[in-house]
């Protein structure tokens, strides 16, 4: 039987070893259900300032949908809902209303972009992943992302300078 690390022990190790790595970003993977939101709401409890956004799965009687959600805010935005057992993105979504919100972000003050979950249904949007490429080269960003179907993850302007924890590897 394995056993698995607490939450704190796993924050600790991920800690030490993001500041040892020397890396501007962090990038928490890892299987789906692992544990990547809870390790990455431990870490934002660290954090001195930040801003972001927070993705998740809805469900309910139309159906499901993946939304968008800015950090201090209640506004939500469907990025993508459910066809045929597919996650298909609302229109120019990314192109255009995800692009303009997180191109927002690189002018404010805070020092961290936090994002959870990143590049999923992001993959087919140029524009947005530029915006992504320049937010991790301006900001200190930490952020979980899914390794599987995950354009961000094959982008090597994004990992070169991100210390990735895969969580597969704690298990």
């Amino acid at each position: 039987m394995v056993k698995r690390l607490s939450v704190d022990k796993l924050k600790e190790l991920t800690l030490d070893s993001y500041r040892e790595s020397k890396k501007q970003n962090l990038i928490l993977t890892g299987s789906r259900d692992i544990g990547k939101t809870t390790l990455f709401n431990e870490l934002l409890k660290t954090l001195p300032d930040y801003s972001g956004f927070i993705t998740y799965l809805k469900i309910d009687e139309s159906g499901r949908s993946i939304c968008f959600k800015e950090i201090g805010s209640d506004e939500v935005f469907t990025a993508a809902i459910m066809v045929d057992g597919e996650m298909v993105v609302k229109d120019d979504f990314f192109d255009t209303t995800a692009n303009d919100m997180f191109r927002s972000h690189l002018n404010n003050s805070k020092s961290y972009f936090v994002f959870d979950e990143i590049g999923y249904v992001e993959r087919n949007s140029e524009q947005f992943l530029e915006t992504l490429k320049e937010i991790f080269r301006q900001k200190t960003v930490i952020a979980t992302m899914r390794k599987d179907r995950n354009a961000i993850y094959n982008c090597d302007e994004i990992i070169d300078n991100s210390h990735i924890v895969d969580l597969d590897l704690f298990t």
